[in-house]
């Protein structure tokens, strides 16, 4: 059956052709009211990716620099690796870049991703710079040492699992 068939058949049932064209119009119709909504839905889809992936990356390099920080206050080694091998430059870059990121870009949870990121770039410049001091030697009272070791492995595990969570909300998508 031919598609010239079709339509002699349609054209010789007038009050057929008409409801179909009804119906193809309401069709249409539907359809350019849907391509906005459809287009909008895959931009914002768009725009939380960007955002998470954008979190994921600062959540991973974060949790790499509280593990070095974590090292240098644990190894003496570690500690003069720290102070002289240009890490601070890259916990400031991490920290700019997670301050350049603008809360209105971020809705809902990942809003409060956002400010736990910025306040473990403060955390870690915090910690920077009292390693970073050239009188630092751990002549910190023990109390107050084991509380730095303690706070900055919990700090560490927080980011990675803050990464852990963006990583499986990004596999939702």
């Amino acid at each position: 059956m031919s598609l010239e068939v079709i339509f002699c058949w349609i054209e010789a049932h007038p009050g057929l052709a008409s409801w179909l064209q009804a119906f193809l119009s309401v069709l249409a119709i539907c359809a350019a009211g849907a391509l906005p909504i459809w287009h909008e839905r895959v931009k914002e889809i768009r725009q939380i990716e960007n955002t998470i992936t954008s979190l994921m990356y600062l959540a991973s390099e974060l949790t790499s620099i509280h593990r070095r920080l974590l090292r240098a206050l644990e190894s003496e080694d570690e500690c003069a690796d720290w102070r002289f091998g240009n890490k601070t430059h890259d916990l400031e870059m991490i920290c700019a870049l997670a301050a350049e990121i603008p809360a209105s870009m971020v809705v809902g949870e990942r809003m409060a991703y956002l400010f736990e990121i910025r306040k473990s770039c403060e955390h870690a410049k915090d910690l920077d710079f009292i390693i970073s001091e050239p009188s630092f030697d751990k002549s910190l009272s023990a109390y107050d040492f084991e509380e730095m070791l303690v706070r900055q492995a919990s700090e560490a595990e927080s980011i990675n699992a803050l990464f852990e969570v963006l990583r499986a909300e990004k596999k939702a998508l």
